[in-house]
């Protein structure tokens, strides 16, 4: 594996792998894929196949490939439907830090780990500090 791969997260077109992308993970691996909308079916349950497709790729006595998304909650969510969502970070908990409310988030956080772990996602790109410092700032907003 080069080293140069070691630190690529890929991507992949569909909802399945294609030949030509089995051979690429095989091939020259990189770290491994970041998730997009367009690879998430519609019984979001069934992205396991997809997952344990892309590791069974994986060499032995390597590290599993890092499946990534960016599952934030409020508008920025690849994953619809009934997964975990509390909406947008800014709107958690209406703001408050009191004790009640910060174990609320924390619940929620270990919820939405907890349900991307079962689907073979080992990265979600959520934020830890996004600050909102500028009110007209649309890239943060109420992330």
């Amino acid at each position: 594996m080069s080293k140069a791969a070691q630190i690529i997260l890929a991507a992949i077109e569909a909802q399945t792998l294609s030949d030509e992308e089995r051979a690429f993970f095989k091939g020259q691996p990189p770290a491994g894929v970041t998730l997009f909308s367009r690879n998430i079916p519609e019984d979001y349950l069934n992205l396991t196949e997809l997952n344990q497709s892309l590791q069974s790729l994986r060499s032995q006595n390597t590290p599993p490939f890092i499946v990534a998304i960016d599952q934030e909650g409020g508008r920025v969510r690849r994953i619809k439907g009934s997964f975990p969502n509390e909406g947008p970070a800014l709107d958690l908990c209406s703001g408050s830090t009191d004790e009640a409310s910060l174990k609320f988030i924390e619940n929620y956080g270990h919820k939405v780990g907890t349900a991307l772990k079962s689907l073979g996602i080992n990265l979600n790109f959520a934020p830890v500090l996004d600050i909102l410092t500028e009110p007209t700032n649309d890239a943060i907003g109420d992330r």
